[in-house]
């Protein structure tokens, strides 16, 4: 392995989970290939995350939505890769209106960031790709 890049989540409750991978390849941070393998791995991450979850923690299947239609709206455009400053202008709001409802969702969600809000989302069929 030349190069690795390890990806950390601060949890609730004092938590922690982290996930790595390495390559034979030879990669800076500027280097596109890195980039995407970064945004890959917080997306995996969130995921494995959450499968944990339900492995070791057995939290209760619930698909009641505990998001607002501008929340879940808000997601779906991040889901599709889309930034806060664009999500703004497709919905004919604020940027910091887009900020507020990401932070919102992820709050509600118990996430550590907006992919694993994504993620969660996702996995409770509250979003689609």
């Amino acid at each position: 392995i030349q190069c690795g890049v390890t990806m950390a989540m601060h949890l609730p409750g004092g938590r922690h989970l982290s996930l790595g991978v390495g390559t034979s390849r030879i990669l800076t941070a500027s280097d596109p290939q890195c980039q995407r393998a970064m945004a890959d791995l917080s997306l995996l991450t969130a995921y494995a995350y959450e499968a944990g979850e339900r492995l070791f923690l057995a939290t209760p299947d619930v698909n009641v939505s505990p998001l607002s239609a501008r929340e879940r709206e808000c997601l779906q455009w991040t889901a599709a890769g889309k930034t806060a400053w664009e999500t703004s202008i497709i919905m004919s709001i604020a940027e910091s209106t887009v900020n507020k409802h990401l932070t919102s969702a992820i709050e509600k969600l118990g996430c550590s960031n907006k992919a694993h809000a994504v993620a969660k989302a996702l996995q409770a069929c509250w979003l689609s790709l």
